[in-house]
């Protein structure tokens, strides 16, 4: 616990939650409740803005919840604890509204996850340890190279399981991006 802060956990708890419900035949239920517009308008948008994001708080397995889960305390956690509640929930949100939102435009309004915001806490992770090692963020070769390999792996279709590769590669996109906004706006307000 002492790794995680409070939005580390309340996302964490949201996710088995949202997974608990589920398996206890509230499937279709909390499924229909939290999935992404069937169509986006900005009429939809602005009669449910949580859709944009809440396709991450749902789950199809144990296995998809349970690695996705783990990922995101053990980095989450630490970018929460490193640099603050504010860059975590910026990363969340962005990197969920983005993810979810290529995804829709790729495949429809039928997938969830936490996959996309997962990418996204594992490509700031990664760029903040190249970009601002000092901020004691960092991601060693082989976890990089094993999440990079996984990502290539759901696009060539060679995975046993349904991947939403779009929201992957946007999530890490994104994070990636987020981690370079970052140290730019950091290094600007150093040379004040």
């Amino acid at each position: 616990l002492a790794h995680a802060g409070m939005v580390t956990l309340t996302v964490f708890i949201a996710c088995w939650i949202v997974y608990g419900l589920s398996v206890f035949g509230f499937a279709m239920d909390m499924f229909n409740s939290l999935k992404f517009y069937s169509s986006l308008s900005v009429e939809s948008v602005l009669s449910a803005p949580h859709r944009l994001f809440t396709p991450a708080l749902f789950h199809f397995s144990l296995l998809h919840i349970a690695f996705n889960t783990m990922w995101w305390w053990q980095l989450g956690g630490a970018i929460e604890k490193t640099q603050g509640i504010r860059h975590l929930v910026l990363v969340f949100f962005v990197s969920a509204i983005v993810s979810n939102v290529s995804q829709f435009y790729v495949s429809g309004p039928n997938f969830g996850g936490l996959s996309g915001v997962v990418y996204a806490v594992v490509g700031y992770v990664w760029w903040m340890g190249y970009l601002m090692p000092e901020k004691g963020l960092n991601l060693s070769k082989p976890v990089i190279g094993m999440l990079l390999v996984w990502l290539l792996l759901g696009f060539v279709d060679l995975l046993p399981v349904n991947v939403a590769n779009t929201a992957h590669l946007t999530g890490l996109l994104s994070g990636c991006f987020l981690a370079y906004l970052y140290s730019i706006r950091h290094k600007q307000a150093q040379n004040k």
